[in-house]
């Protein structure tokens, strides 16, 4: 998912710095593998903390731009779309600049997105309300089939969620729930850059295509869910429209 790349690169992205010079053969490896440091170990992948994030900003730029030069020198999609690099390179570029909002944002929240990296299941879906799981139960052919033909597939307080709706619900409670985990844990700061983030990433829109988002917003407030996760929902969702 395109947030936890962006996440992923900024905590963990490491660049050999070598993308000017194309050996040969260049082609024939992973990009992501052949656009690390030789010598990189999984240690090091998890050593950042907010102390040295500044020395890790030029790595990571790096990296970005040997993924976009093999990209084109090979021919394979690594970006979904040419402007994504643009985009990716820009929220680098804003994360890195220590006089941005986002940039302290997300390095007090370094700790934080850490953790729920690797512990998403423990920190969000554990608690997940039963309507959530519900679109976890249907299997890929039936979900297809659902959104496409706009089929009721749950009902929730006074609303009826169709597959699309309750796909997108999906996707927002994600977002909702870093954003308060790094709230609550690392950074008062955290849940408007966490949602900045998502947004500029276009998270959401994987999850909420065409008007998916839009439209959920007059539905949260009937849902069978409780006050606090219903107003997280909506701070979510205006913040990524």
């Amino acid at each position: 998912m395109k947030m936890w790349f962006i996440i992923s690169v900024l905590l963990f992205g490491l660049c050999s710095g070598q993308y000017q010079n194309i050996p040969p053969g260049m082609c024939q490896g992973y990009p992501f593998d052949e656009c690390k440091p030789q010598h990189a170990t999984e240690d090091d992948t998890f050593g950042l903390n907010q102390d040295h994030f500044q020395e890790l900003c030029p790595l990571v730029k790096q990296f970005l731009r040997c993924l976009k030069t093999r990209e084109e020198v090979c021919g394979v999609v690594i970006f979904e779309r040419p402007i994504y690099y643009d985009y990716y390179m820009s929220i680098v570029n804003d994360i890195c600049d220590n006089s941005t909002s986002l940039h302290q944002a997300f390095v007090e929240s370094i700790p934080c997105y850490k953790h729920i990296r690797t512990h998403l299941e423990e920190v969000c879906f554990d608690s997940k309300p039963d309507l959530f799981w519900t679109y976890e139960d249907f299997s890929a052919v039936q979900m297809q089939r659902d959104y496409l033909v706009s089929e009721t597939c749950k009902t929730s307080g006074t609303e009826y969620l169709n597959f699309g709706k309750l796909r997108c619900l999906n996707f927002v409670y994600v977002i909702s729930c870093v954003a308060d985990y790094a709230t609550a844990q690392c950074s008062s700061l955290a849940r408007n850059g966490t949602v900045e983030l998502a947004r500029r990433v276009e998270y959401a829109a994987m999850g909420c295509p065409d008007r998916s988002a839009e439209l959920l917003l007059p539905v949260i407030p009937n849902l069978n869910l409780s006050e606090a996760l219903k107003q997280s929902l909506m701070r979510t969702l205006r913040g990524l429209l």
